[in-house]
């Protein structure tokens, strides 16, 4: 029997929300998800972060970049976080708005360029969405769904060479 992959969940609140809104049948046996409380302070994100194998900063994607996201990007780093994907939440909220896509791509870079400056490859980061929008043609998608996101993750960290501590680039 192999050992779940453990996957935090970082990012602005939208992220206690996505969690709680998951039916349990969704969760994967293969992953073990936790994320911090509410408003939780640098000790209790960097425990649960300690001994995660990947993390996934949350992006509610009808405000701004809430500027929690550097703090737990930075958190992710000094815990030794291997990789980190972006999802984002609420998009259907954006559906018909003038301008949405760029909005969310925009928002997109900018995450990238945070994981960037703390050295957590940015550019290499999986994407994923909550829903699919009509209105975005283009968007671009590693999947579409909680429960997308934690397949693929746990995928790509199922192929990670070697075992105990190696990690493969999510």
């Amino acid at each position: 029997m192999t050992t779940p992959c453990k996957i935090i969940f970082l990012g602005d609140d939208a992220r206690i929300e996505l969690l709680s809104d998951a039916n349990a049948e969704q969760i994967m046996t293969e992953v073990t998800v936790v994320t911090p409380s509410a408003n939780a302070e640098a000790s209790e994100i960097s425990k649960l972060a300690m001994d995660a194998d990947h993390g996934v900063v949350v992006i509610n994607a009808s405000v701004d970049i809430a500027p929690s996201i550097r703090e737990h990007v930075f958190l992710a780093r000094q815990a030794d976080v291997p990789s980190l994907s972006i999802m984002f939440t609420k998009l259907s909220w954006l559906e018909g708005v003038n301008d949405a896509d760029a909005f969310v791509e925009l928002a997109e870079l900018e995450v990238r360029e945070i994981f960037n400056e703390y050295g957590m490859n940015g550019e290499d980061a999986l994407v994923f969405h909550d829903a699919n929008i009509r209105s975005f043609p283009k968007m671009y998608s590693n999947g579409i769904g909680l429960e997308a996101a934690l397949s693929k993750i746990s995928s790509v960290l199922k192929q990670r060479p070697g075992s105990g501590g190696d990690h493969a680039e999510v």
